[in-house]
């Protein structure tokens, strides 16, 4: 799953209010761009094979520090706990500081979930424990592109009703928009070619870069008031 998990990150955004839309983006992937970093430096492996499912051509056969269940949860407690302890140079009340590192640990975390689904038994439950789990709906790209899109447009709905657009243009139609070619490749995705895999991370890592980007620079145009608690919205 690649797009699909942004769905996640854009339902998300309305227990984090106050946080940019790019950042959980950013979550939501962080597995994935941790993984394309380990490929070129030899850590972890994967190889392309045209047709090794109806939906990805990947065959990801070694990849435990980053898609293992306690690799994902290792990362998904880094995060909580760096936001939660560690300042930043941030200001945020404390009460939001605790929701908002728990609402980033569980869209880490949400990474493993969205692949358990879609990817074949490749997914470690522990390094070195020879014990792989994946239902396996890239075997099939209607179901799998059907899933992938539920979870985005279920995302996006959760998100356009708990944050107001605002009156400007590209308040109002620039998130749309965004939507839009988001969901025009997740149903192009199946049908992209992979020259190599050091191809594959670089392009990936730009495309992680440019998706958060743009969250942030479309979810930033959406005006909103913010409550007492900082569970609505935020002012941008």
């Amino acid at each position: 799953m690649f797009i699909g998990h942004y769905g996640i990150a854009f339902a998300l955004k309305k227990y984090a209010s106050k946080t940019s839309l790019g950042i959980l983006f950013l979550a939501v992937q962080l597995v994935d761009i941790a993984f394309f970093i380990l490929i070129p430096l030899g850590i972890e492996h994967m190889q392309i094979i045209p047709g090794f499912t109806e939906a990805s051509p990947f065959d990801l056969y070694d990849y435990p520090f980053t898609h293992s269940l306690l690799g994902a949860l290792g990362w998904a407690i880094g995060i909580y706990l760096i936001v939660r302890f560690i300042p930043l140079g941030s200001s945020m009340e404390p009460s939001y500081r605790q929701r908002v590192s728990l609402v980033l640990g569980i869209a880490v975390f949400s990474h493993f979930l969205l692949d358990f689904i879609v990817h074949t038994p490749d997914l470690l439950l522990v390094p070195g424990l020879e014990v792989m789990i994946g239902l396996g709906l890239w075997n099939s790209i209607i179901v799998s592109v059907g899933v992938e899109l539920g979870v985005l447009l279920v995302g996006c709905w959760i998100y356009h009703i708990s944050i107001p657009s605002g009156t400007s243009f590209v308040g109002k139609y620039g998130m749309l928009t965004f939507i839009i070619v988001l969901v025009t490749l997740t149903i192009l995705t199946p049908f992209m070619m992979y020259p190599d895999v050091l191809t594959l991370s670089v392009t990936a890592e730009l495309m992680y870069v440019v998706f958060a980007l743009a969250a942030w620079w479309f979810d930033g145009k959406r005006n909103a008031t913010t409550d007492q608690t900082g569970l609505s919205q935020i002012t941008a």
